[in-house]
């Protein structure tokens, strides 16, 4: 209002609070672990996701995912060229974008909706729609304050026995380095549906894998742009781990930066390029689960694993130094009930978020019941579910609480 309106400012301004939501009518939905007036300072994680919205000047990008952390823009979305030529095959299509591409095509817009709940101790958000011909296609996020959960799932509807290749692409600003780097080998399998990508490497994997892209320029050269030393001497990574799956190929390679010579790279800065990461399926369905850390120094997380999964939900476990978080997610609108080889339970519908740590459980989410392990961290029998105390059943080296 003061350079809009001329009204005079306070002595000392405040910062606003910074609540997400969905903006159906913008076409995204954004997401802020930290929604209070701090935001603005604390270089708190956000994401963004793209709706299945036509939107003017728009790109195949829907389902898109793009993630700002610890005071950095981490994964982009780059418009390489501007009014790019549709046979250049790069900044309009869906490879471009932080999203999933089903036989090698892009998305397009098509009918979706979507479910939130912005205010527990964890953000959601779910967007389902068709994407593709045949296909339904499910993202979930749940965005904590130290990390971001991503699931995608797409399953054919038309035949549900019929296979289609899954790639699941990750753009991130920085150099990137790949989870046991001596297991990838030259390939040139990306080459003739997504040519732009250079330096391409794969390989074959049923386990979880990690990539890290690190960075401190992100693109910017010094004296070229308006950054002092300050912004150079930041380093900031993020860590995207993958939950294994049978039959997955995992490709690496260098997306372009500039639409200048030589076609990707700033010539002469280490960080001038986009690496990205493609991981691939071939299945009639497939369903993608990845942590996504933000961190400097080094990432806390120490371990994630999958708890139970079925054609429509997913659990999954994360544990740091600090804590164990259990994630539940639903791809449809029905009850679920996972169970682990270890003897966890849980029942929830659309999901659930636990986090187990020193001063006690607390979760929230469409939980009916629980059943987890008594850790090093808590045997307390209470816990905060949905903000309000539950009293819990203890027996056999685990907490109960709910119906199972």
């Amino acid at each position: 209002v003061g350079l809009t309106h001329g009204e005079t400012l306070p002595e000392k301004p405040m910062p606003p609070p910074a609540p997400g939501g969905v903006y159906q009518g913008l076409g995204f939905a954004l997401l802020r672990a930290d929604e209070s007036p701090d935001y603005w300072t604390s270089g708190g994680l956000t994401a963004l996701v793209m709706l299945g919205k036509w939107l003017g000047h728009g790109h195949s990008d829907d389902y898109n995912l793009i993630l700002h952390g610890k005071g950095r823009l981490l994964y982009p979305d780059l418009n390489v060229i501007q009014y790019e030529p549709s046979y250049l095959n790069w900044t309009h299509e869906g490879i471009a974008h932080n999203t999933l591409l089903v036989d090698h095509q892009s998305p397009s817009h098509g009918p979706f909706t979507t479910r939130n709940d912005l205010n527990g101790d964890v953000k959601h958000f779910a967007i389902t729609g068709s994407a593709y011909p045949g296909t339904r296609q499910t993202r979930v996020i749940l965005l904590t304050k130290d990390y971001l959960a991503d699931f995608f799932q797409a399953a054919d509807t038309d035949e549900p026995t019929r296979s289609h290749v899954f790639d699941w692409v990750l753009h991130g600003l920085g150099r990137l380095y790949l989870g046991n780097p001596g297991a990838y080998r030259q390939t040139n399998e990306l080459v003739p549906y997504y040519w732009w990508v250079d330096n391409e490497r794969g390989r074959d994997t049923d386990a979880t894998f990690q990539a890290d892209w690190i960075q401190r320029s992100a693109g910017a050269t010094p004296g070229l742009q308006a950054f002092g030393d300050e912004w150079f001497q930041h380093e900031v990574g993020v860590r995207m781990t993958m939950l294994g799956s049978k039959g997955t190929r995992v490709f690496a390679g260098d997306g372009p930066f500039t639409n200048g010579p030589p076609y990707h790279r700033i010539e002469g800065n280490p960080e001038g390029s986009l690496p990205l990461v493609v991981v691939r399926r071939e299945a009639p369905a497939a369903a993608f689960a990845a942590i996504h850390e933000p961190y400097e120094g080094r990432p806390r997380i120490r371990h994630v694993r999958r708890i139970g999964e079925t054609p429509t939900a997913m659990a999954i476990m994360v544990h740091a130094p600090e804590f164990t978080d259990y994630l539940m997610v639903g791809f449809d609108d029905n009850e679920h009930t996972l169970t682990s080889g270890t003897g966890e339970v849980f029942t929830f519908a659309e999901y659930g978020y636990l986090r187990v740590q020193n001063s006690g459980i607390r979760a929230s989410g469409k939980l009916s019941g629980f059943r987890v392990g008594m850790s090093s961290f808590t045997s307390k029998a209470e816990a905060m579910i949905n903000g309000k105390k539950e009293r819990l059943d203890k027996g056999e080296g685990f907490l109960q609480w709910g119906k199972l």
